[in-house]
């Protein structure tokens, strides 16, 4: 597969490492040099990622040891097992699913091979150790952003998205190896689904069609008005992966296992299935982060104020919950 120039290179600056689902905050890496999973004596722990998943180890890292984590994601619990092999002691080292699957076994091939057929064609071999959130800054708007800018993001997150079904089903998937992802036709189904559930939200379009809708809710306001940002995007889709993840393990899990190969009968199409009122929750979630993080702007005080704006000014993040995916936020 091949992609274009323009999201080859990271355009921010790294102080230290970074762990990226998007960004996992309040994780603690740690240096697994004998590969047990376990943080042993002698081994490093790392410092706790920040607001951009950056951490620091106080000494080198090991050649081959490979990190571990835990922490928050959205402002709730993340619980994905995200490695990477240290292959370099020079630099910053991003943790993401691209570096999962090859710490698992996977090759450069297999993984731009799995990603084409899933309907991801934006892909290089350079992308799979970069920060997946590198070609762009968080503060990009309509005007900056493009498609091809996110295909790293989005490439990612349909990864996790797919490792975590499954490890809810089979225990330890964040470890699942190519052989295991071949030898089921259905799970190649399972992951195109969610790489095109994932691209319809995280998109330029569903930014284009969110500021349309602040700058109509917000058009008499005399003061600055805050543009939307990629931000606000990827926290909306990120709260739609997360019901849905759950959505699609609870149908397998009424499913049995008739042809007796150990693994769940499930009609993976769910996932899709599931996201029936998909515009619905990324309008919604899209403005209630929007509102969420520029709470302090005058234009959106008042535009909560006139009821045009939903009212979160008090909230830090917000999910999809119960059996009609009811936006909550905290």
């Amino acid at each position: 597969s091949c992609g274009g120039d323009d999201h080859a290179d990271d355009v921010r600056s790294m102080t230290g490492h970074t762990l990226v689902d998007p960004y996992v905050i309040g994780a603690k890496m740690f240096e697994d040099k004998n590969d047990n999973g376990v943080l042993d004596v002698g081994e490093q722990e790392s410092t706790s990622t920040d607001a951009d998943g950056v951490f620091s180890f106080a000494s080198a890292l090991t050649i081959g040891s490979v990190p571990g984590e835990e922490g928050t994601h959205n402002g709730y619990p993340f619980t994905g097992g995200l490695t990477r092999e240290v292959d370099t002691t020079e630099g910053y080292l991003a943790v993401s699913p691209f570096t999962t699957l090859i710490t698992n076994g996977w090759t450069v091939q297999n993984i731009l091979d799995v990603l084409y057929e899933a309907g991801i064609s934006g892909i290089v071999e350079e992308d799979l150790k970069k920060d997946p959130m590198g070609t762009f800054n968080l503060t990009d708007t309509v005007d900056s952003i493009t498609d091809s800018k996110l295909e790293r993001i989005r490439s990612t997150i349909a990864i996790y998205n797919f490792m975590s079904v499954i490890n809810e089903l089979i225990s330890n998937q964040y470890e699942l190896t190519y052989a295991q992802f071949t030898a089921h036709p259905e799970w190649k189904t399972a992951l195109k689904n969610m790489v095109e559930q994932v691209k319809a939200g995280l998109s330029k379009e569903t930014m284009e069609q969110i500021q349309a809708k602040i700058d109509a809710a917000k058009s008499q306001c005399p003061f600055t008005v805050a543009d939307v940002t990629i931000e606000d995007i990827i926290k909306g889709s990120v709260a739609i992966a997360n019901y849905v993840i759950d959505k699609t393990v609870d149908s397998c899990k009424t499913n049995n296992d008739k042809n007796g190969d150990g693994y769940p009968d499930c009609d993976y199409n769910a996932y899709t299935q599931a996201s029936a009122d998909f515009a619905e929750w990324k309008d919604g979630l899209g403005r209630r982060f929007y509102v969420i993080r520029t709470k302090t702007n005058t234009c959106t005080i008042e535009g909560v104020q006139r009821g045009l704006l939903p009212n979160v000014l008090g909230n830090t993040s917000c999910k999809l919950e119960g059996t009609n995916a009811e936006i909550v936020c905290n």
